[in-house]
């Protein structure tokens, strides 16, 4: 039987072969052979996961995905700002109903979602807020 410290050395290179090597991934624990080892890596947009028994490496599930407007953006603004009376044609600016005007209105409806001055009266939950600043992050993509 291979000795625990070879062990280990094989399951971080199992993770540096999937790509996790942020050591907050990484378990370090030293357990029996019954406990299990494992890490989670969060991306943008998508979780991977893995989990393995002591001393091996998980495999890495599921494919961060890079936010989009068609994919994430519109959806988030339709819901919160581009709404009867507010960001739309002919209402209060920016408007953010299509694509080209939110992109424009991107940098600005940023700052105010950090500050917590729009929506009036707040109510964005993190995840809200992390989903438009993933798509400022990423550059607008349509």
């Amino acid at each position: 039987m291979l000795e625990r410290s070879t062990l280990l050395v094989v399951g971080l290179l199992l993770l540096l072969a999937c790509g996790i090597t942020d050591p907050k991934y990484i378990d370090y624990t030293e357990g029996t052979d019954e406990s299990t080892a494992g890490g989670t890596a969060t991306g943008t947009g998508g979780t991977a996961s893995g989990t393995g028994t002591a001393g091996t490496a998980g495999t890495a599930t599921g494919t961060p995905t890079t936010p989009s407007y068609a994919g994430t953006a519109k959806a988030f603004l339709d819901k919160n700002c581009a709404k009867s009376g507010c960001h739309v044609a002919g209402a209060t600016a920016p408007d953010l109903s299509t694509f080209a005007s939110a992109k424009a209105g991107g940098p600005r409806s940023q700052v105010r979602i950090d500050a917590n001055t729009m929506p009036p009266g707040g109510g964005l939950t993190a995840a809200d807020k992390a989903t438009f600043k993933a798509w400022v992050d990423a550059g607008y993509p349509q």
